[in-house]
């Protein structure tokens, strides 16, 4: 052994040197990841156990789960890679993060592990692969818009019909992982919510501005709302439009892109009109709901905001009314 790293799950990597191999050990069993087939430097893109390593030095295994072999005589750093892990539970919506069904054009999180390096940004608009990560539905890719080890955030395309089921999978590196058969519906309506330490705050502000509607915030916009206020619900899985926008597009200011199945607001359990609900102008993938702050709701700073559409209801997000 020339050298010996531990991973965040415990297991040890050891380089067998005189061997050409890395070996690994979990809960007490090694087993041979790599070399151990004679020595050079063959068996890139295939499997690692039916590769050869010149003389393994040393090991690092990043957070994605990455193995990086230092094989030092062959002048050159080996990396092991596996397919990214996940599961159906695991694509959720990208407002509420629930699952149960892929609404076209809607935007979504898969988490797991295994996808990234390291978080990654998209430079200009999404169209595909973002660093070494692409999300594959029916084998065509996804727009991302953000990616790290652990979490991915995409629009589904517009393409899907309801009532059917899609093919859907992460690959890294070019190494796909397991491919999951998913329903896509209609309809899931999600609120953003702010998270951390605002918890189920929504992403809902005063319409027209930029303040958020909770209660007033050092160093955030925001200011409660009141009575006859108009706010602006962002939301995502509220499936078709009229007109329709395709996915992967920023969408347009004018015309606006109504709902075609009419969406329900109720705010501290009191039905609010709605005077639009539809794609957010300027945005792909999100959709925006107006509704007027009815009479009668009992003031608080954790005012319950639910949107319904044909009986799916979204999760609760919450404002501070006055």
């Amino acid at each position: 052994p020339y050298g010996v790293s531990v991973d965040t799950a415990g297991s040890v990597y050891i380089t067998d040197n005189n061997n050409n191999a890395v070996r690994k050990v979990t809960n007490g069993t090694i087993t041979t990841i790599a070399g151990g087939n004679g020595t050079g430097t063959f068996g890139d893109g295939s499997d690692a156990t039916q590769s050869s390593l010149t003389a393994a030095y040393g090991t690092f295994v990043d957070a994605s789960g990455g193995i990086f072999i230092a094989d030092a005589p062959g002048n050159i750093v080996r990396l092991i890679t596996y397919p990214p892990v996940f599961s159906a539970n695991n694509v959720v919506l990208g407002a509420g993060f629930t699952s149960g069904g892929i609404v076209p054009g809607s935007i979504y999180s898969v988490f797991g592990s295994g996808f990234t390096r390291a978080p990654i940004f998209p430079a200009n608009l999404p169209t595909g692969f973002l660093g070494d990560v692409q999300v594959l539905m029916n084998g065509v890719a996804m727009a991302e818009f953000y990616a790290d080890p652990q979490q991915i955030n995409f629009q589904a395309t517009t393409n899907l019909v309801p009532g059917q089921n899609v093919n859907f999978t992460v690959r890294t590196n070019t190494i796909p992982g397991r491919v999951l058969s998913l329903p896509v519906v209609a309809v899931r309506p999600g609120i953003f919510t702010l998270g951390g330490a605002f918890g189920n705050q929504g992403a809902i502000i005063l319409a027209n501005t930029n303040l958020i509607a909770m209660p007033t915030t050092a160093g955030v916009p925001s200011a409660p709302v009141r009575a006859g206020n108009i706010i602006s619900i962002y939301c995502t899985g509220m499936g078709a439009t009229n007109p329709a926008v395709p996915s992967n597009t920023i969408t347009p200011s004018a015309p606006l892109a109504n709902v075609t199945t009419t969406a329900t607001v109720t705010v501290g359990g009191i039905n609010a009109p709605v005077t639009f609900a539809g794609l957010a102008p300027g945005f792909m993938g999100l959709y925006q709901v107006n509704a007027q702050i009815p009479v009668g709701v009992t003031p608080g700073n954790s005012v319950p905001v639910i949107v319904t559409q044909a009986g799916s209801a979204s999760n609760i997000a919450t404002i501070a009314v006055q």
